[in-house]
């Protein structure tokens, strides 16, 4: 399909999506109560859904794993994170970092852990390269690394002890193909910080109960057999995860969420940063969608106008159906946050709530701006945009 076509494409996805949604607001004014309150149904359905315990996998696998990470000016996180990685409780691993034209002491100290662990890989890009950005690091990494499975992780992210031993659990299935792991944040300094933690923990209560498993675009595992089906990776993307994710359900194989399972990672701790990050994150989703998905992209615009919808209907009509609908499932993510707090290592369930209701409505705007965007990003190079490891010790 040509740019035009997908241009145009994206544009009457958008146009229906509106007129559906006027619509559905305009005859969502005129329905009596008893049905508006019918919506619970959903909510209630959900909750019932989280009140079992999360997934256990009792399997043993032993296969060789390769971490690869895909770094570019990295200094202040590279090293604790490569430290932490080699105190894993698990005897068959490699490291593969792409380092990926870095100005700063990155490659030099890449350098000197090299030589201090041996199962330690190293590639240097040179900073002249035409080719950068993590897809083509991926698409560099894929090419040699040697394990049974891929782990890919960020260059901020830590790694507890017994991460590979029970992350590879699933992996024991012949099935499954990808397992993403849990993901929270470790520099809760301020409330933008709190924030970005909060999307996170409840995040990992969706993934576990209501979503379908998909890529974060760390802490995720695929089998290298697997990999080597969905090469070479369109190194134009800013959202690789997302590619990934699609190009894994284009191959029907099953993937897994694995709750008890979590790495940490560092959060953006000002506005600008966060606003940026997430504009990246969805832009990148809805262009790889309208590239390998146009059923899914048409239901992700239609989703978000609606959503949209019901916020500017909430104020004047609060038991219009779609308003009832966003103030129940409101009501239910604090109930499914209240019961799962224990099991996600959720501290305060009310505050994380909050931080999460705030955190998704913020997501809203910034997805509504991205969805308006994609019919002028199709088949361009859109520019990455690295997220500063700010308050990180």
């Amino acid at each position: 399909m040509s740019a035009i076509s997908k241009k145009f494409l994206a544009i009457v996805s958008i146009a229906i999506s509106l007129i559906l949604v006027i619509l559905i607001s305009f005859f969502s004014l005129k329905v009596p109560l008893y049905f508006s309150l019918a919506i619970l149904v959903v909510p209630i359905f959900s909750i019932l859904k989280v009140l079992r315990a999360p997934r256990k996998y009792e399997g043993e696998f032993d296969g060789k794993v390769s971490i690869v990470i895909a770094a570019k000016n990295e200094e202040i996180v590279i090293e604790k994170t490569i430290r932490e990685a080699e105190k894993m409780d698990y005897e068959n691993f490699e490291i593969v970092v792409i380092d990926d034209g870095s100005t700063d002491s990155t490659a030099e100290k890449l350098n000197r852990l090299k030589l201090e662990y041996k199962n330690l890989r190293v590639l240097h890009v040179p900073v002249e390269s035409e080719i950068h950005g993590k897809a083509a690091a991926l698409n560099r990494a894929f090419t040699i690394v040697s394990g049974d499975v891929v782990l890919i992780i960020d260059a901020d992210v830590l790694l507890n002890k017994d991460f590979l031993k029970e992350a590879t659990r699933p992996f024991e299935n012949p099935d499954i193909g990808a397992v993403q792991t849990g993901i929270r944040g470790y520099n809760i300094v301020n409330f933008i910080s709190f924030l970005g933690d909060a999307d996170l923990a409840f995040t990992n209560i969706l993934m576990e109960y209501l979503l379908n498993p998909r890529s974060f675009g760390t802490g995720f595992l695929i089998r290298r057999s697997v990999i080597e089906k969905i090469l070479p990776l369109k190194e134009t993307t800013i959202s690789e995860d997302a590619q990934i994710s699609l190009a894994i359900r284009g191959l029907g194989m099953r993937s897994v969420f694995h709750p008890l399972v979590v790495s940490s990672q560092s959060v953006p701790v000002k506005f600008l940063p966060l606003f940026k990050q997430r504009k990246r994150w969805f832009l990148g989703a809805l262009t790889e969608m309208i590239e390998n998905n146009k059923l899914l992209f048409l239901l992700s615009i239609f989703g978000t106008f609606l959503a949209d919808a019901a916020f500017a209907l909430l104020p004047f009509k609060p038991f219009s159906p779609l308003a009832t609908l966003l103030l129940s499932l409101f009501f239910s993510s604090l109930l499914i946050t209240t019961i799962n707090f224990k099991r996600f290592n959720i501290k305060n369930p009310f505050f994380t709530w909050f931080g999460t209701c705030l955190s998704y409505v913020f997501d809203l705007v910034v997805l509504s701006l991205s969805a308006f965007q994609v019919p002028f990003s199709i088949n361009k190079k859109l520019k990455w945009y690295k997220t500063p490891r700010e308050g990180v010790k």
